[in-house]
């Protein structure tokens, strides 16, 4: 049996594959387009349901889809939460609150869910900006302040971009007039 010696899985989020392939085509990737040449890539992959953001990358990440993770082999993480079924009522955690709830996403994942990095075992293991990733050896951003750090620039970013919407769409607004 041959012995992988290295394995790195990209994630690119919120990019259609027809989109990521025709720049690359176009040269604007080179790094990307490096990795594919050297390493293994699929263009028929198939996505689960609903492609958001946080279970598709659990499903990712072990291989698995989302479900009751009490009774299936499963991650359990439907949307951009996850619920708590062992209280009445069931506990509701929003992956994307402004406290940090997405730090737990690896408590939330089910006992019979293996990550990647789990199933690996011995060697290296690293996770960069990847929340999910229980069994690494090694995680960035590896303390909660730089955590929060990611999170206040992602959400400035955010509300940059609502900001240039609103004055795109006045700008558009006093031209019609």
């Amino acid at each position: 049996m041959n012995k992988i010696n290295r394995v790195i899985l990209f994630i690119i989020d919120n990019i259609r594959s027809d989109e990521l392939f025709d720049f690359m085509a176009k040269g604007l990737l080179p790094n990307i387009r490096k990795l594919m040449e050297n390493g293994i890539y699929s263009k028929n992959c198939i996505t689960d349901f609903p492609p958001i953001t946080f279970p598709t990358q659990v499903s990712l990440v072990t291989g698995t889809y989302t479900g009751d993770y009490r009774k299936e082999n499963c991650h359990g993480v439907p949307l951009m939460n996850w619920m708590g079924r062992n209280t009445s009522p069931p506990f509701l955690r929003n992956y994307t609150s402004r406290n940090l709830q997405i730090y737990k996403i690896n408590e939330d994942l089910g006992d019979k869910c293996k990550t990647l990095l789990e199933m690996a075992g011995e060697g290296n293991t690293a996770s960069i900006a990847q929340f999910i990733n229980r069994g690494t050896d090694y995680f960035f951003p590896e303390r909660k302040t730089k955590l929060v750090m990611y999170y206040l620039i992602l959400a400035a970013f955010r509300n940059f971009k609502k900001m240039m919407v609103r004055g795109n769409s006045a700008l558009v607004q006093k031209l019609i007039d």
